[in-house]
Formats: C-alpha cells, sequence, structure tokens
C-alpha cells in the first residue's frame, strides 16, 4: 500500500487537510473534536508524513494532539513552505511535549518583558514630566514582579523533570550561558536528544545530579537579560 503525505492547512477555527497522492481532502474545526475526526477519517492509511506550517498558538493544541497519536510530524516555516516545498521532503520530528511547550512559552514571555523592561528605562531618561516618569517607574515595577513569577514558574519545570535539570546543569558546564541554555532545551522534545552525534552530544553523557539551588538566586540562574 502507498503510503501518503498529509497537508494540513491550519488557521484559527479550521484546519483543511489533504491526502497525497489520493487527492482528497476535508476540513475540520480546529478543535479537540475535529482532531479525532481526523484520526478517525486516516484511520488504517500508512501515514508516511504529517505536514503544516507553524502558525504560532493555532497549531499548538493540534500538534500536541497528532503527535500523542503516534503520527510523524514535519512542522515547516511558512516562506520555507512556498519557496522549497516543490524541492525539498520535510524531515519527520516528534511533537514537544507538554512540558517542554510550556517552558516555550514562559521563555518567550520572559524575553517580551525584558524589551519591555530594557524599553522602560530609556523612555525614562528622555522624559521630563514628573507624572510620566512615576507611570514608568510603576510599569517597570510591574515588569520586575511579573519577571519574578515567570522565572519562579521556569526554575520549577526544570527543577521537577530530572531528564531537563540534568541537560540544563551540563549546557551550563560547557560554556552556555543561561539563556542560551533554557533556549536549547526549548528547541528538543522531552526525552529526545538536543544535538545529533559529535562532541556537544557526547558531553550530555557526563551529567552529574544537580540542583538549581546550587546556582543561586532565579535571577542569577534562568535568562538574564
Amino acid at each position: 500500500m502507498t503510503e501518503i503525505t498529509i497537508g494540513v492547512d491550519v488557521s484559527k477555527d479550521t484546519l483543511d487537510v489533504h491526502l497525497h497522492p489520493a487527492g482528497d481532502h476535508r476540513q475540520f474545526e480546529n478543535t479537540p473534536k475535529g482532531f479525532r475526526a481526523i484520526l478517525k477519517w486516516i484511520a488504517g492509511k500508512p501515514v508516511a508524513r504529517l505536514v503544516f506550517e507553524a502558525t504560532g498558538h493555532y497549531h499548538r493544541a493540534f500538534e500536541r494532539a497528532k503527535g500523542e497519536a503516534g503520527l510523524p510530524l514535519c512542522k515547516v516555516n511558512p516562506r520555507q513552505a512556498k519557496r522549497f516545498g516543490a524541492l525539498v521532503e520535510p524531515g519527520v520530528r516528534a511533537a514537544p511535549s507538554e512540558i517542554i511547550s510550556d517552558l516555550k512559552d514562559l521563555n518567550v514571555a520572559r524575553t517580551a518583558l525584558i524589551k519591555d523592561r530594557t524599553a522602560a528605562r530609556n523612555r525614562e531618561k528622555n522624559l521630563t514630566s514628573s507624572l510620566l516618569k512615576r507611570h514608568v517607574r510603576q510599569r517597570f515595577s510591574s515588569i520586575e514582579s511579573h519577571l519574578k513569577e515567570i522565572e519562579a514558574a521556569i526554575r520549577s519545570l526544570i527543577n521537577a523533570d530530572d531528564d531537563l535539570r540534568r541537560k540544563f546543569a551540563i549546557l551550563v558546564s560547557k560554556g552556555f550561558s543561561c539563556q542560551s541554555g533554557v533556549a536549547t532545551l526549548c528547541l528538543s522534545p522531552h526525552g529526545q536528544p538536543l544535538f545529533g552525534a559529535g562532541r556537544t552530544a557526547a558531553c550530555f553523557r557526563e551529567a552529574q545530579p544537580f540542583s538549581l539551588e546550587a546556582f543561586g538566586p532565579i535571577r542569577d540562574i534562568i535568562l538574564m537579560g
């Protein structure tokens, strides 16, 4: 039986699913009910890969559901898909776990807050109005509070998982900054190797038990901006 490639156009409310080379097409809701309906439709078919474009938060629940169902996933950049889709066969990757998805969301949120904090500092330097200066200081205080909450959540996620804690310890010990270390963890599906064969991959065999507490306060550990 010929293996099929499934292409999915992801939007906010719908999933347009195409089967190649059969040419079949159906539209489903971008909801858990729609995810189940897709699985029912393709049940028994030999799936070589399921290809979909990265569309921000619209694709995340879909990606997680299909990954949990054991389908071979290929997430592609929209620009790359248009430019190279006819020439390049996309590679299959495992879907990120829930803990990696949460870590990535926290990492993105913290990066945005760091940018906001820098912008607030720069605005304050150019202000002469005491009212506006007070508003900026209040905004700065709010940003700092949110950063502490997010950093604590990042710390808890890593410390609660032996695999993440082990990998993060090795990344830091090998010269990765804390920011680069967390960003690198976000790139890998949970339980999968972060790197291929080579020196960096080999360093993961050198892990020693550790606690993030050993590195001091969270502000000195995770993603310092």
